[in-house]
């Protein structure tokens, strides 16, 4: 078993010209269905309704899913979810936005690797080459300020920790108090550890095998959409050569290469397509409706969970399969080389949302997952970046709410939370009848109905405001994860 983590490379698989071509347009296909079960997974946490932006990226990842091997339906699908999340903007989870930046990479891809003429195959293998490095090393960098963001003071204080948080709502664990540095460091190192493995080419193969495990124990504890589309994204790190080493493995079970064909073939029927969209809409009606007993909360995690696992699983045996069976991998260089001047764009984009939080600008969706990171007013928790580094005064101002005929504000009040200013107008602004009684640079200031007041009933920037999403600012809590 040990000998599978020693991974032995050779520096350049033995494939070339049309083969070549065919191998990396089988790795778009087999990625175009990771991405959409993993855009299926987090439909599932939007709220419902029949005619939405929803349903068309929903329709668009079940028409991917009936064919995979189609680029035209795959940048259909990376459209769609672009035009959702513009839509979503700025309420959007922090996998949603960096799967947005990636959707940005992957049309520049198609434009600059994609020639009409070309034919399909070797269309799929250039748009690969071009979109693979670029992918690989957005995943690397969400990572790394994941990491980044959890190196403070909260988030190593066994009270106030969301690693303890998280790892006291397992289900399969009993948490007791001596776990608490363990789960902390624990989480901290391998998080900071798989882009660092990733990115080599000697345990590269170790830290997908960890990085599956890692997201299979925070699905557990409700995060699976993120999970699910983390696997379509460690696919991006696979060996250059694995659909060949699919195809020794269909070879050696013949029941599964049986059921791959039958699959396919189902797939070129538009029957299928309508008929997994009917499934969906009736599973979607389901849950809208409440055609079951419970909260939805628990009925979205209890039916996505098990389905969850089972993929994982799977995906992971056929992966191990895979690696154990084909001889020694192969990586060609150039993991994060990108193709083409124009594509340094969505890198950038990584990490100007990443250092949104430390340069004053907004802290929902910039990679801080769950990290305990607090760096509005004079709250900066951070353990080596200093607080100078916020440039821009967005942070700098901060409201507490009194009082409130708003249920969300009220709720703020109640509990001790502070609200950035900004946010706190911006969202005053948007809920003309309610009436607020707050305290901000020292004032107490009442106002009986927002929509009657010349300054607060106007948005503090339509732009910003389509850009920007600030946290609550809430005090640590013994045994809670604010953020």
């Amino acid at each position: 078993m040990f000998d599978l983590f020693r991974t032995r490379l050779i520096s350049e698989p033995a494939v070339t010209g049309p083969t070549r071509d065919g191998q990396q347009a089988a790795q778009l296909s087999v990625f175009a269905f990771l991405l959409a079960v993993g855009i299926l997974l987090h439909q599932t946490l939007t709220d419902w309704t029949f005619v939405s932006h929803s349903s068309v990226v929903a329709l668009a990842a079940i028409w991917v899913l009936a064919r995979p091997s189609s680029l035209v339906r795959f940048l259909t699908l990376v459209a769609a979810q672009l035009a959702a999340f513009a839509v979503e903007i700025p309420f959007v989870v922090n996998h949603w936005m960096l799967l947005a930046i990636m959707g940005v990479s992957m049309l520049l891809c198609a434009a600059v690797a994609v020639r009409p003429g070309q034919g399909s195959v070797a269309n799929r293998a250039a748009f690969y080459r071009a979109a693979a490095p670029v992918l690989r090393g957005q995943v690397l960098l969400m990572y790394l300020f994941a990491t980044l963001a959890k190196i403070n003071t909260d988030f190593f204080n066994a009270d106030y920790s969301c690693a303890v948080g998280i790892c006291r709502d397992l289900p399969f664990l009993t948490y007791q108090s001596w776990m608490a540095l363990p789960v902390i460091w624990g989480t901290l190192i391998i998080e900071a550890g798989l882009p660092f493995l990733l990115l080599f080419r000697s345990t590269r193969v170790a830290a997908l095998f960890a990085g599956i495990a890692f997201h299979a124990v925070l699905a557990l504890d409700g995060f699976v959409p993120f999970s699910g589309l983390v696997m379509a994204f460690y696919w991006l790190f696979t060996p250059d050569d694995m659909p060949e080493r699919l195809a020794r493995v269909r070879a050696d079970h013949p029941r599964l290469d049986a059921w791959a064909l039958r699959a396919a073939a189902w797939g070129r029927s538009g029957w299928t397509t309508a008929c997994l969209a009917a499934v969906w809409f009736v599973v979607g009606a389901a849950f809208e409706y409440r055609w079951f007993p419970g909260s939805l909360a628990t009925l979205r995690y209890n039916t996505m969970l098990p389905l969850f696992v089972g993929y994982a699983a799977f995906v992971a045996w056929i992966f191990f399969r895979c690696v154990r069976e084909g001889g020694p991998v192969g990586y060609r260089p150039g993991l994060v080389r990108l193709n083409h001047p124009v594509l340094v764009v969505a890198p950038l984009l990584i990490t100007l949302n990443g250092l949104c939080p430390y340069l004053g600008l907004k802290t929902h969706s910039s990679f801080g997952m769950f990290s305990n990171l607090r760096t509005e007013g004079d709250y900066w928790n951070h353990s080596f970046l200093p607080q100078s580094m916020r440039v821009f005064s967005f942070q700098d101002e901060l409201v507490e709410i009194v009082s409130s005929s708003d249920e969300h504000l009220a709720k703020s009040a109640a509990r001790g939370f502070e609200w950035v200013y900004f946010e706190f107008r911006n969202y005053i602004s948007r809920h003309p009848d309610l009436a607020v009684t707050f305290r901000h640079a020292g004032e107490q200031i009442t106002i009986d109905r927002v929509g009657d007041d010349p300054f607060f009933s106007i948005s503090p920037g339509k732009l910003l405001s389509r850009i920007f999403w600030f946290r609550t600012v809430r005090p640590p809590l013994a045994g809670w994860c604010p953020y």
